[in-house]
């Protein structure tokens, strides 16, 4: 018997050997020799945007092949606790701060190939990878899914690094090394990549554009160039991404790069670093109607009282106790029923979209991005279609990104396949724990006719212009943004123009934008009004907070359907806002006016600045000395020497915020003739060239002390801040001007 046991055990084990491992070897086979694949990832293999990855794959075949390419990438993005993410979605009145937590999923880039033997097919694919990714893993899978070939292409290893990005197109032989040779030479002083490129592979594309910070043209005319590759360029320059440098040879393009690449633009230079906030934008956004806490918890009490102590001492009084237990009964079947037609109205049947979706006009053309991200109240396996015309990469911050482990993978994988069809992406998702979101970004480009345009003068009597909507669309909640004042529009149907004039015009501080949100009634008192606030202050900001001098108009339109959701069917909620360019200027003829007279300051010895935000200053000190460059903000306004005219200052009408205060105290001009400080009593008032005499010096420099009233009153917290008035300022350009 045991040499039976023996012999059985044998045959077993052979017949499970002879019949796995030829399985296992088939499913692994990597037979390549009938496929060659070339990939080049980034603009020619030279990677900045973190947020974004283009890589383009050519794949040419000795023979017939039907299958697909495939590009897998396990990562661990940001996201959070289940719990918190059902709260969020259903109840966003609760806060579920410290529920942070990371998970594991697959992510699968994916595009169908058929080609006849000789045949070579081009595949362009658009990823997010984490940051300590190092090479890609390239799969060409039959139609079966077995794996013919599989590659690894090494990712560019300086992608993180700050350097220079220069793209140069030369009909000049070695113009391209000797640009490369300024490497910490007098032109370019830092780390720099030199991209040598044809006059067809300039990109169109804005985000392989935003990659260099310069594109030199050696013996290559720009209107030689495509019209479309004109019109891109153009966009380019003016949004300030980069300088597009026409030369005559490698020396003379060496010369104007060395006069571009400022210290101080070297400095700014580097890697393009997202940390993304979409899903804190999102969690903003309503999502159907919600469920009222009141009434449930009114209703919960009300069963905890009738089927405890109140169902008890009815019977006690009928003196028909022993019904008790079927009270209890009944009355949970009656609340159940009672809580689930309450909720029928608010309960979550398929999965839904939250979406935030920005239009960014730019001459001809409008920017189109969607951040979006779906969820669904089962963790059953669904599907998305979305419009191939954009491009579509998963929507995770790269900072918080890491390649899994292969236990944390094996605990929890979540499924993402996204799949590049003829005319639609198809994302399927699966493992998914229900609720738990998927979060992408869309982002096109598309041409507009007309879009919105406002234009505008300032002059010491108030602001003259108009705003037009010439978009297709109907605006809502319009308002043109300067650096310190708002004007709110309101509705801007299509094809009507508004006149600045007719609006309320109101200044602000950098805290202010707050409160003008909360009080302005066309914005408070609204489902949106949180939201709203949060996504416009998030876009003001990013606007401002290089100390830009520039203004905008911004609009919410109103859209029946969301077109970038294909054969989905599912609901959405969220919003579209449209944001252009505004053209307010401060010079009429030789005349300028100035409403931030404070842009460049300093507080004690050193350079003057820009200011960050171009609006008022705060202070925690009870008194403060500020030196204000009057004639240089002139300047910086006008590019031409000026001398001031007149001054006076104001508080924002929207200074006050939670611990910030409009002054109140003493201002004191310094008189550099009497070598003192003169109190301004009637600082509010506009004061003249012959005024301003003993206080202006050639230099333009303005001299002035702030003595808050914290110096006598006290604070009513630590934290407290006293908002420094602005400044209106008035010059006239000089007859010895440059032209």
């Amino acid at each position: 018997m045991k040499r039976w046991r023996m012999t059985g055990t044998c045959v077993l084990a052979a017949f499970l050997l002879l019949g796995s491992v030829p399985v296992q070897a088939a499913e692994t086979q990597t037979d390549g020799s009938a496929y060659t694949i070339k990939v080049e990832s980034g603009l020619k293999g030279v990677i900045r945007d973190t947020g974004y990855l283009p890589v383009q794959i050519e794949l040419t075949a000795e023979e017939d092949f039907k299958g697909s390419i495939q590009i897998p990438c396990q990562v661990r993005p940001w996201n959070r606790n289940i719990l918190s993410v059902i709260i969020d979605s259903l109840l966003p009145d609760i806060s579920t701060e410290g529920m942070d937590s990371a998970k594991e999923r697959d992510y699968t880039y994916r595009q169908k190939v058929e080609l006849d033997a000789g045949e070579s097919a081009h595949l362009n694919f658009n990823l997010a990878v984490p940051d300590d990714i190092q090479h890609l893993t390239i799969q060409l899978l039959d139609e079966s899914g077995r794996i013919l070939k599989e590659q690894v292409s090494p990712l560019d290893e300086n992608r993180y690094n700050q350097r220079i990005i220069i793209g140069v197109v030369s009909s000049e032989a070695g113009a391209t090394e000797a640009i490369e040779a300024q490497q910490y030479g007098e032109t370019l002083r830092c780390v720099s990549d030199v991209v040598e490129m044809t006059a067809e592979e300039i990109p169109t594309d804005m985000r392989l554009l935003s990659q260099m910070d310069a594109l030199v043209l050696i013996g290559v005319t720009e209107q030689s160039l495509s019209a479309d590759i004109q019109t891109r360029l153009s966009e380019w320059e003016q949004g300030d991404d980069g300088a597009l440098i026409q030369a005559t040879s490698a020396d003379d393009a060496v010369g104007q790069l060395k006069e571009y690449f400022t210290d101080e633009r070297i400095e700014e230079a580097g890697v393009i670093m997202y940390s993304s906030s979409i899903q804190n934008d999102l969690a903003q956004i309503p999502v159907k109607q919600q469920p009222s806490l009141w009434l449930y918890g009114a209703v919960l009490i009300l069963y905890a009282v009738f089927a405890g102590p109140g169902l008890y001492l009815i019977l006690k009084r009928l003196k028909k106790r022993y019904y008790l237990w079927v009270g209890i009964t009944a009355a949970a079947a009656g609340f159940t029923v009672i809580i689930g037609v309450l909720g029928s109205q608010t309960r979550m049947r398929a999965p839904f979209i939250s979406y935030a979706e920005t239009y960014v006009q730019s001459g001809e053309s409008v920017v189109r991005q969607v951040d979006f991200g779906i969820q669904a109240p089962y963790n059953q396996e669904y599907s998305l279609y979305v419009d191939s015309s954009f491009d579509l990469v998963p929507a995770m911050d790269i900072n918080d990104m890491g390649v899994t482990s292969k236990e944390a993978g094996r605990f929890h994988g979540e499924l993402v396949d996204i799949e590049y069809q003829e005319d639609q992406y198809k994302i399927t998702i699966s493992q998914n724990s229900a609720f738990s979101p998927e979060y992408f970004t869309i982002h096109c480009q598309e041409k507009i006719m007309g879009g919105i345009t406002a234009q505008g003068i300032f002059t010491e009597k108030g602001l003259v212009g108009s705003v037009r909507n010439n978009a297709p669309y109907d605006m809502k909640d319009v308002f043109v943004l300067m650096p310190e004042s708002i004007v709110y529009v309101g509705n801007l149907p299509s094809g009507k123009e508004v006149q600045l004039e007719d609006c309320i015009r109101f200044t602000y501080s950098i805290g202010g934008l707050n409160k003008f949100f909360a009080k302005v009634p066309e914005f408070s008192n609204r489902e949106e009004t949180a939201y709203l606030q949060e996504i416009l202050m998030n876009e003001v900001f990013e606007l401002y907070q290089s100390g830009s001098l520039k203004s905008y108009v911004f609009g919410i339109m109103q859209k029946d359907e969301l077109d970038f959701q294909l054969d989905s069917g599912y609901e959405a909620y969220g919003y579209s806002l449209y944001r252009a360019s505004a053209d307010i200027r401060y010079r009429n003829g030789d005349e300028i006016f100035c409403p931030f007279g404070q842009y460049r300051m300093k507080l004690s010895e050193g350079d003057y600045v820009d200011q960050q935000w171009p609006a008022s200053y705060m202070t925690t000190d009870g008194e403060m000395t500020i030196y204000y460059d009057l004639e240089g903000t002139l300047e910086q306004l006008s590019g031409e020497e000026v001398k001031v005219t007149g001054l006076s200052m104001y508080t924002p009408d929207y200074a006050e915020s939670e611990g910030q205060i409009a002054w109140k105290g003493t201002i004191s001009f310094f008189n550099r003739e009497k070598k003192r400080y003169d109190q301004i009593a009637q600082w509010q008032e506009t004061m003249t060239e012959e005024m301003l005499e003993p206080y202006l010096g050639d230099d333009g420099i303005l001299t002035v002390k702030y003595e808050s009233a914290f110096l006598v009153e006290p604070k009513r917290s630590e934290n407290d801040q006293m908002i420094i008035p602005s400044i209106n300022l008035s010059g006239v350009v000089t007859e010895n001007a440059e032209n």
